[in-house]
């Protein structure tokens, strides 16, 4: 990969790749000793509905493991 020095902001709108490829996005920041920086994901809160749904999912399921 291609190595910038002193990138201090790293913005990422959206979740549109994997874990591995963001954490190598947020890695490019503050690669040089002693130099600080921020990484931030922005993403909007419609996007973890269905997260929200397999949680509920989840616990509906584990609820009727527990009466039967």
């Amino acid at each position: 990969g291609v190595v910038i020095p002193n990138i201090e902001f790293v913005g990422q709108w959206q979740a549109t790749c994997n874990m591995d490829t963001l954490w190598q996005r947020f890695g490019h920041v503050s690669r040089g000793p002693g130099t600080e920086g921020v990484a931030v994901l922005f993403v909007e809160a419609k996007h973890f509905n269905n997260v929200k749904e397999k949680a509920v999912l989840a616990a509906e399921a584990q609820k009727k493991m527990h009466d039967a």
